[in-house]
């Protein structure tokens, strides 16, 4: 199976060999081990829980929607209780296609009392893949729903599992950063490349968001930056990917790269993000 790392963020891919943070998960039973969907999910439509060993991500057991194909009406939900408020949460999840058809995708919420807090749409990959959500809630209830988004009744066998919600850590250099930003475009098999770089300044918080303008005409993009190397690339919508870091000191360095397209050829068009940030100040 394929243990990489992919978050959500509309029109990019990214691929990361890191892991989700090992903090207590406040879902319960989001592995699907108690072998049935109704001992801490609740479930609705079309979907239930699959036994087929190829199709885990952990463990013997996992959920499946529309695994025969009559519709894509499946839902799962569970409501828990966040251990404390004065942190953001990360929502991580396991999601592929093991069926028939094409089309398969999933909605994910998270709310709080009537109000979402997060939500997206993702489309599956053929094999797994970890998907994450960062949301922040000013109540200690909040509730986790998955939805069969899929684009047609043939679209079968969308498999969801490891499913955990956990604490954002506290990061130890926040204050204020100034530094550069490279970007490079690049064409696959060939030396052509366009690169720049300007200069940025940037904010960190106690919990490692990094709010910085990322490029001209660009509202703002938010990072966040964990003590563990990890760097969780967000925009407005709470959506990102993984990168890794380098902290040296007071000075952090890190690349995250992705797909921005493809030539007529299919060869694909790579653009790579480099960051490089000095702490001047609290």
């Amino acid at each position: 199976m394929n243990k990489y790392l992919k978050m959500v963020l509309p029109g990019l891919c990214l691929l990361c060999s890191l892991s989700a943070s090992n903090a207590q998960n406040v879902a319960n039973d989001g592995g699907f081990e108690a072998g049935n969907l109704n001992s801490y999910w609740a479930p609705s439509g079309n979907v239930a829980i699959d036994s087929n060993n190829a199709q885990h991500y952990d463990g013997s057991y996992s959920a499946i929607f529309n695994s025969d194909g009559g519709g894509a009406t499946g839902s799962l939900s569970q409501t828990m209780t966040l251990p404390s408020t004065d942190a953001p949460y990360w929502l991580y999840f396991h999601y592929g296609a093991f069926g028939s058809g094409k089309g398969q995708a999933l909605r994910y919420v998270v709310s709080s009392n009537g109000t979402t807090l997060a939500t997206g749409v993702i489309s599956a990959s053929p094999s797994f893949l970890l998907y994450g959500q960062l949301f922040h809630s000013s109540s200690a209830s909040v509730t986790v729903s998955f939805y069969d988004a899929s684009s047609s009744a043939s679209a079968a066998g969308g498999v969801l599992d490891a499913v955990s919600v956990v604490p954002m850590p506290a990061f130890n250099l926040p204050g204020k950063y100034s530094g550069t930003e490279t970007r490079t475009i690049s064409f696959s098999n060939t030396d052509v490349t366009q690169k720049e770089t300007r200069r940025i300044s940037a904010r960190i918080s106690a919990f490692g968001e990094i709010l910085m303008v990322e490029q001209p005409g660009d509202t703002y993009a938010v990072h966040a930056i964990f003590n563990d190397g990890g760097v969780r690339i967000l925009v407005p919508n709470g959506a990102g990917y993984v990168s890794t870091a380098l902290i040296n000191g007071s000075s952090i360095s890190y690349t995250y790269n992705h797909t921005i397209g493809a030539l007529e050829n299919g060869r694909p068009v790579t653009l790579s993000n480099s960051y490089s940030l000095r702490r001047v100040g609290n």
